[in-house]
């Protein structure tokens, strides 16, 4: 189950490279610190669905090499 985790968030890392870092804390919550026009950012989220859901609505994906 962890390493189910620790898979889903690499693969987040891997799709936006705006993002630069996760934490897991809480128990149950995933803060998300980005940069953003050179701003650092965070955003906290309640689980990965929701994670992986505002990701793909607010950030362009890697690029397909």
């Amino acid at each position: 189950m962890l390493q189910n985790a620790v898979d889903q968030i690499s693969e987040i890392i891997n799709l936006f490279p705006i993002v630069y870092k996760i934490a897991i804390h809480e128990k149950e919550k995933i803060t998300i610190y980005y940069d953003e026009k050179g701003m650092h950012n965070e955003k906290t989220f309640n689980n990965a669905i929701d994670l992986l859901d505002w990701c793909e609505r607010n950030f362009k994906k890697k690029s397909a090499v």
